[in-house]
């Protein structure tokens, strides 16, 4: 089975280097699962707290939820960063 990572991950390296940053990064997959894990806990406790009625009493509240907004795109893009594709050969 072959992997393969973002290429953000390897842009602008040489060959061997963009490899070894690859393998860097595949050895690291537990640690990055994780992490995906905890981006999906913060992610759903943003979402959670958007919908509050209460939000919706303060003038501003447009404001709060451009922020709330681009927190979880944010988030997004990490999660699109750490994601480990896996093929079959």
């Amino acid at each position: 089975m072959s992997f393969k990572v973002n290429s953000k991950w390897h842009n602008h390296l040489k060959d061997k280097e963009a490899n070894e940053m690859k393998a860097l990064v595949h050895e690291s997959r537990r640690v990055l699962e994780r992490l995906e894990q905890l981006l999906d806990d913060k992610m759903n406790a943003a979402y959670k707290d958007m919908r509050k009625s209460s939000n919706f009493e303060d003038a501003a509240w447009t404001h709060k939820m451009a922020d709330q907004l681009g927190y979880c795109r944010a988030l997004d893009e990490i999660k699109a960063l750490i994601k480990i594709k896996y093929q079959e050969q």
